[in-house]
């Protein structure tokens, strides 16, 4: 198992070990050394075309933008933290079907908002748009 040292220059992380949800090991190691002002962006979505598709346009946006907007990237990050690491490579295997995953996902949340230092109250809610559940929405 290797361990994960941060560059020291501007970066993003497309988590493409596992089709499907993030690496859990990557993860946890990432998390707590995110600094903002390098972290460019994270995505692990079941596909990698998928996966650096989303990435890249975020990055794009991010390092082009005029008047960056840190709060809406750090929504961006927890979405993607939210979904692709906490629901799809943890919360949907303890589930059969599409059911209130809240108390599942709130100990991700609460890591994430930790790590992010979102100003806002983390509240987000979780929907099923195709009724099943390997995919779900959620909205902050």
């Amino acid at each position: 198992k290797a361990n994960f040292v941060p560059p020291n220059k501007p970066y993003c992380v497309a988590d493409v070990r596992f089709a499907n949800g993030a690496d859990n090991d990557f993860v946890e190691q990432l998390l707590p050394q995110i600094d903002l002002s390098k972290f460019y962006g994270y995505a692990g979505w079941n596909t990698s075309a998928n996966t650096l598709g989303s990435l890249l346009a975020g990055v794009k946006v991010r390092f082009q933008a005029e008047n960056y907007n840190e709060e809406a990237f750090k929504k961006l990050q927890l979405i993607r933290f939210l979904d692709d690491w906490a629901y799809q490579a943890n919360v949907r295997g303890q589930i059969n079907e599409p059911c209130n995953i809240s108390e599942l996902m709130r100990p991700f949340e609460e890591k994430l908002s930790n790590v992010f230092d979102y100003e806002k109250q983390l509240q987000p809610k979780y929907t099923y748009p195709w009724n099943r559940k390997f995919e779900v929405e959620i909205a902050l």
